[in-house]
């Protein structure tokens, strides 16, 4: 289901004050009649079409610790998110993952280790002899 923008939901209020049904409007934007009417129900109660704030999961990271994430995957382009997880200052853990979510968001790609087996030395025969 599709979220309406803030244009949309103004656009959808003003067609409810002008008689249209809710029915019609949520046929209009492709949206369900009870995200219609919940518009509705929030545009009369405060005024607005804005969406309210949300919790949300808390960031593990402060923004220092993002900076420097950033500025060491910088420097050093082939360092891997593990490392730099292992290393990072601060008095909490964090994961590898959250290393790479910090990346992503700032467009970074971090350098991802090949994982294969271990060649022994048989292995490594020549195939022309």
């Amino acid at each position: 289901m599709p979220r309406l923008n803030e244009t949309d939901r103004c656009r959808a209020v003003g067609m409810i004050e002008a008689g249209v049904r809710h029915t019609d409007v949520a046929i209009q934007f492709g949206v369900h009649r009870n995200t219609v009417d919940a518009l509705c129900r929030r545009y009369q109660q405060f005024g607005t079409t804005r969406d309210r704030p949300r919790s949300g999961r808390p960031r593990i990271t402060s923004n220092r610790q993002d900076t420097y994430i950033r500025v060491v995957h910088l420097r050093e382009r082939l360092r891997t998110a593990t490392l730099t997880a292992r290393n990072i200052p601060g008095l909490r853990r964090i994961s590898p993952r959250t290393v790479r979510n910090r990346l992503r968001e700032r467009g970074i790609r971090p350098r991802r280790p090949a994982i294969r087996p271990v060649l022994q030395q048989r292995h490594r025969v020549a195939r022309f002899a």
